[in-house]
């Protein structure tokens, strides 16, 4: 678990949060949350499949 900025986000991590693209993860963001501030801090955690 860490902390980053929205900005921060890569297309990687778009993809592993259900989108095609960082732009795409900002039009969902949007949707869900209303605004896209970039300097906004998130929660950024982290989950391994263990089988």
């Amino acid at each position: 678990m860490r902390r980053e900025p929205l900005h921060g986000i890569t297309d990687a991590a778009a993809r592993r949060e259900g989108c095609r693209s960082v732009e795409d993860f900002m039009d969902q963001w949007q949707l869900l949350h209303g605004e896209w501030d970039p300097f906004l801090e998130v929660t950024v955690v982290r989950f391994e499949v263990v089988r």
